[in-house]
């Protein structure tokens, strides 16, 4: 039996729909911490925006990037993201 079967799938209905502050254009990436804690998302707009995770999500900051990738620090104390010249380092916290 395949993995596909209709019989086998399930309805998955949305939690929270998350929409940028400033961010457009598209979501380039999205990244939850390392720890659970915070989402980023960096746009099309070169405009990266962090939530809190928990019971729903928080609008929480943002700050101006390339849009192109971003990673979290493995103790997620810090989001890491390209500029045109270089790394931006921000702190959530």
């Amino acid at each position: 039996m395949s993995p596909y079967d209709h019989k086998t799938l399930k309805t998955v209905e949305p939690v929270d729909c998350v929409g940028p502050q400033k961010g457009s254009g598209g979501v380039r990436d999205l990244k939850f911490s390392p720890d659970g804690k915070w989402l980023a998302a960096s746009f099309a707009n070169e405009i990266t925006e962090v939530w809190t995770v928990g019971n729903g999500f928080t609008q929480h900051g943002l700050f101006a990037t390339q849009a192109a990738g971003i990673t979290w620090s493995p103790d997620s104390r810090y989001i890491l993201a390209q500029q045109k010249e270089g790394v931006v380092i921000w702190s959530p916290d």
